[in-house]
């Protein structure tokens, strides 16, 4: 491997000159002596270029360092980045490449935060969350093969004390078990190879994970974007992998287990058999806990980036939602779509009804069950937030202190949450982190990990709904039938308001693209806001006259919407 002391001034170089470097310029692609680099320093061309330590710049990966800020087709500077094709381009590239294409933003302008940006820091926790899994995966797997060992030993023991509590009559019922105990064996040499190939994978993790580090300290913007590209397809096609390898049989913990023969006591007579061998598993604890945006990698449909003048809504299908009373007037208030394409409702009816409930629906809208209260913590379900696969939160409408997590798989509430501040309205889950309305103390956020809480105060308003995407939190407020887009540091982006389109605010939602979706219950309306909140489009939903509750799916790009007294449909967003 090159050292810093081996490592040439390319300056002297072309003059026949050898001396040792000291700094590396990125945006050069040079190296510069101690001389060299004080004239590198006050060139009008290059005074402003960020230079490091040759040390620092033989840190990182050789892939980053392979990277170029030229073009090698032309020899030019890149001066803009083609979102089509993914690439950098300098200006004849333009001219050659990329004639037809229309998105080419400077380059500046894209890896800027590049180091900070939201790719770079999911995929370094991805990465993380990819060594923890095969750190997890490696030692249980260690653990499963000296649990065999101590198991057939301990079983062996147990044949071979029975052995010598029986004498010479017993040898041919221990040849048997023996034989028994042989031909359940679990597949060790599976387990081994399985294990060697985690560990290569394990250490490729651990070695994309620990050129981060350098990457984000010393590599240039253009180097860190590219290579962020670069380590995204490994770390998906590595998830994928990991996927797979969930899904079937290979992480299941093999087994022995002996039952010792109840009528021993009259071997002589009635035993045939020492006992019963056979192979035992269990299926792995071990999951592999899927980033943000699926919560294992779970990745959105991309949808074309449109002006929201130019979006339309089309129904696709209409759903009723059941509910227990006939005659009842309540509301849908919360709605989800799960991973599994199921719908989940929540109904309120009024304060002290029976017929307050969860409704789960299969992807055709057919019913699998209605829960009342009851089967429900006793609370009055209003916002509904998922948390994973099989689990979701309930919100109270009632400003109780509770939150209910519900299993959907065993269709039990598994736990309980105490809150802060009595809760009342919307709720949702953002990275493990639940995110819920207390009225006019805020919003409290609770890690589910942790167990943390921390308060986000609005000083002009009480949140009601309100849902997050991109590091903004967008609340409405149903005193004055406003949204609000804000910075998770309370900090206000825009505010939008307009009562001929939205009378008694409803639900809120936010798609791939940070358009806001909001609904108008007495306008009938739903209105589409761009990101900077200065442009909208209004709604009339075909099939339903009052929207309340409404959810973007991310990953499909269709809109739910719940009417005011039941019905709902999914419209695909064009």
């Amino acid at each position: 491997m090159e050292t810093s002391a081996s490592t040439p001034c390319d300056v002297c170089a072309g003059q026949s000159i050898s001396k040792q470097a000291v700094k590396w310029c990125p945006e050069c692609e040079e190296a510069y002596c101690s001389e060299c680099i004080k004239h590198h320093g006050i060139a009008k061309a290059t005074k402003d270029h960020q230079v490091i330590d040759v040390e620092n710049y033989l840190k990182l990966p050789s892939f980053v360092i392979e990277t170029k800020h030229h073009c090698k087709k032309h020899g030019s500077r890149f001066q803009n980045y083609c979102r089509s094709h993914e690439s950098p381009c300098c200006t004849r590239c333009i001219d050659t490449d990329h004639k037809k294409c229309s998105d080419l933003p400077p380059l500046d302008d894209v890896i800027q935060d590049a180091k900070s940006s939201v790719a770079f820091a999911d995929i370094e926790e991805r990465l993380k969350s990819l060594k923890k899994f095969f750190s997890e995966v490696i030692t249980e797997r260690e653990e499963n093969l000296n649990e065999l060992k101590d198991q057939r030993e301990t079983i062996e023991k147990q044949v071979r004390k029975i052995r010598i509590d029986i004498n010479q009559h017993l040898d041919r019922l221990e040849e048997q078990i023996m034989i028994k105990l042989s031909s359940q064996e679990p597949p060790s040499k599976d387990i081994e190879k399985l294990l060697k190939q985690l560990k290569v994978q394990s250490s490729r993790i651990e070695s994309l994970l620990e050129n981060l580090k350098p990457i984000k300290q010393y590599a240039s913007n253009l180097q860190t974007f590219l290579s962020t590209k670069e380590i995204d397809r490994e770390l998906y096609e590595t998830e994928k992998e990991v996927e797979v390898l969930c899904k079937d049989d290979n992480l299941n913990r093999y087994g022995f287990s002996f039952i010792k023969n109840d009528k021993m006591g009259n071997f002589m007579e009635n035993l045939q058999s020492f006992g019963e061998v056979s192979s035992t598993y269990e299926k792995t604890k071990i999951l592999h806990k899927k980033s943000k945006a699926d919560q294992a990698q779970i990745v959105a449909v991309p949808s074309p980036s449109k002006h929201v003048e130019n979006m339309n809504l089309v129904l696709e299908k209409k759903i009723v939602v059941p509910r227990p009373g006939k005659n009842s007037f309540g509301s849908v208030t919360g709605c989800v779509v799960l991973q599994n394409k199921h719908f989940l409702f929540s109904y309120f009816d009024s304060l002290n009804s029976n017929n307050c409930c969860l409704s789960l629906l299969d992807v055709h809208g057919n019913e699998v069950f209605v829960f009342k209260r009851d089967k429900i913590g006793g609370i009055y379900p209003y916002g509904i937030a998922v948390i994973n696969d099989t689990t979701v939160a309930i919100a109270p409408v009632n400003r109780s202190k509770s939150i209910v997590i519900f299993n959907i798989e065993t269709r039990k509430v598994f736990q309980m949450i105490e809150t802060k501040h009595p809760c009342s309205g919307g709720i949702s889950c953002f990275e493990n982190t639940l995110i819920y309305s207390c009225g006019e103390e805020g919003l409290e956020m609770r890690s589910l990990d942790t167990g943390k809480v921390h308060t986000l105060k609005f000083a002009s308003h009480d949140p009601w709904e309100h849902t997050l995407f991109k590091n903004k939190i967008y609340i409405t407020d149903n005193n004055s039938d406003t949204v609000i887009c804000y910075d998770m540091d309370g900090k206000v982006h825009w505010r939008w308001k307009n009562f001929d389109e939205i009378k008694y605010i409803g639900g809120v939602a936010v798609d791939n693209n940070s358009n806001v979706y909001i609904a108008g219950v007495k306008s009938g309306r739903i209105v589409i806001i761009s990101p900077d909140g200065k442009t909208f489009k209004s709604f009339i939903p075909e099939g339903i006259k009052w929207p309340r509750a409404i959810y973007y799916d991310k990953m499909t790009n269709k809109l739910l919407i719940c009417e005011n007294n039941g019905d709902a449909g999914i419209y695909s967003v064009s």
